[in-house]
């Protein structure tokens, strides 16, 4: 009933120390796994959150490089995006297939919209869940916070925070931008044709 040689006693560690790597090593698959579910289903929520509002405002501001933009959305259909940078300003008004562009002030320019789904498969104003990150406040009340990658002239990257039960988004910021969602649901959003416009070029085929 003595212990055994010695010897044993490093090759006992070394055993311990190989399951215990091992069982690190699945736990962080396991917890890398359920991190993807979590941003999965958090995208999927926000994502639906957008589609199931009857309109919404969202504003983005970037100063350091001149750059804003208001976005209407009214659903189901509709949207208005303006957009300006520098002098240079981008008014586009999209109403079921068909969408009216302006650049710099001239005049609107109808056309028919891309027939290809792939085109509109995210909702409008949504936002890719990068990662969770901790809750955040926002006057005193605790929202859900995930991380997120803007292409605004370069890639930004802000923290965005989310109702916790309506997943519905509040305002995605970094110390350079910030953008807000707001009016949800407010019926003095309102995305009309231009009164005045002109038909766009046809492509000429060869």
């Amino acid at each position: 009933g003595g212990r055994g040689p010695r010897g044993s006693e490093p090759a006992r560690m070394k055993q311990i120390a190989l399951r215990t790597a091992i069982a690190a090593l699945c736990w962080c698959s396991v917890a890398a796994a359920a991190r993807a579910d979590a941003t999965a289903g958090v995208q999927t929520k926000i994502d639906g959150a957008l589609k199931g509002a009857k309109s919404f405002v969202v504003r983005t501001q970037y100063p350091a490089q001149a750059y804003s933009s208001t976005l209407v959305y009214v659903a189901p259909d509709r949207s208005r995006l303006a957009v300006a940078i520098a002098a240079n300003t981008t008014d586009v008004v999209t109403i079921g297939g068909t969408i009216y562009s302006s650049k710099n002030g001239a005049p609107f320019e109808r056309a028919a919209l891309s027939p290809d789904p792939n085109a509109r498969v995210a909702p409008l104003g949504s936002v890719k869940v990068d990662a969770i990150r901790a809750d955040v406040k926002i006057g005193g009340v605790a929202y859900g916070a995930f991380e997120t990658t803007l292409p605004l002239g370069t890639a930004v990257t802000l923290t965005c925070a989310y109702d916790k039960k309506s997943f519905r988004l509040a305002r995605c910021v970094n110390h350079d931008v910030t953008r807000t969602y707001e009016s949800y649901d407010d019926s003095q959003n309102v995305v009309e044709a231009p009164a005045n416009f002109v038909e766009a070029p046809k492509e000429i085929k060869q």
